[in-house]
């Protein structure tokens, strides 16, 4: 009787351990959420010709809402959002002119980096074209967000790193 007291105690504090452990870890995930501005001093644009000026994040622990306020070609300004699970599995979502852009978003191991992965196919002149962005958002040590950009298209690799100070 008193092996299976001990028995039963050693289950219930592995149990115990493990409920705290996966507690923990869901904690430490970053929340980008918060009002952003783009820091174009701070930032290496490279090739990137339109950061977004403005970005709206609200996060739980479920999605990422993300709206982007950019300036067009002709310099109007427009914004477009984004509803992302942080499940990892494929979100689609429209833009400003209905084309289909599908998401995915997955943490890094520690919960400091949230990879985002979009690409968006399109006709131009009777001609099929995607194009793949991937961000990588993190926070740096003062609190500035961080977005390292690679984007893929016909016209070849972009890659910018964006920073985004926090209003």
């Amino acid at each position: 009787m008193k092996t299976f007291k001990k028995l039963y105690r050693l289950i219930f504090a592995a149990i115990f351990i493990f409920l705290i452990q996966s507690n923990n870890y869901a904690a430490e995930k970053v929340n980008f959420s918060g009002n952003w501005a783009f820091n174009e001093s701070a930032s290496q644009t490279g090739e990137f010709r339109r950061a977004d000026k403005a970005i709206v994040v609200k996060q739980d622990v479920n999605t990422i809402i993300i709206e982007r306020t950019m300036l067009d070609r002709e310099g109007n300004e427009r914004t477009v959002s984004s509803a992302i699970t942080l499940d990892g599995k494929e979100c689609i979502n429209k833009d400003n002119q209905n084309r289909e852009r599908k998401s995915t978003a997955v943490w890094s191991d520690d919960g400091k980096v949230l990879t985002i992965t979009t690409t968006m196919t399109f006709e131009r002149d009777g001609q099929s074209s995607t194009i793949t962005n991937v961000e990588k958002w993190s926070l740096s040590e003062d609190s500035k967000l961080i977005i390292d950009v690679n984007s893929q298209s016909p016209r070849g690799n972009r890659t910018a790193k964006l920073v985004y100070d926090k209003k």
